[in-house]
């Protein structure tokens, strides 16, 4: 896929304007710089995907459009970790569960051995 110069140079002016409050509304959502800088990258990938043209980079309308792209790529990362995060507290809550069970179980059987001798 090979964009035109006019889309590349839309591409950078948005760059240069926007990557830092960008990277603020993400960071304000994930409180992790990683995933902020993640979801300025996913924001921009989907940026230049859709060839999303305006007459001006900084333009009120793209200003908005930016905003709620990076708003949503922050969203998207956000529930995706919590979503992992979910899911690795199931799997250690059943591993403790199987833990606890076969140690109640070790307990039951030790004082009845104890209790029969």
């Amino acid at each position: 896929m090979q964009m035109a110069k006019k889309q590349v140079k839309f591409i950078e002016a948005c760059y240069r304007l926007y990557e830092q409050k960008m990277y603020y509304v993400a960071y304000s959502i994930l409180h992790d710089e990683g995933k902020a800088e993640d979801a300025v990258q996913d924001a921009f990938l989907k940026l230049m995907k859709h060839e999303v043209q305006f007459d001006r980079a900084d333009s009120d309308d793209c200003k908005r459009y930016i905003i709620t792209v990076i708003r949503n790529a922050a969203i998207t990362i956000y529930n995706k970790t919590k979503k992992e995060i979910a899911s690795q507290l199931r799997c250690d809550f059943f591993l403790y569960e199987k833990i606890i069970s076969k140690g109640l179980i070790y307990i039951i059987e030790t004082l009845y051995i104890l209790y029969i001798l």
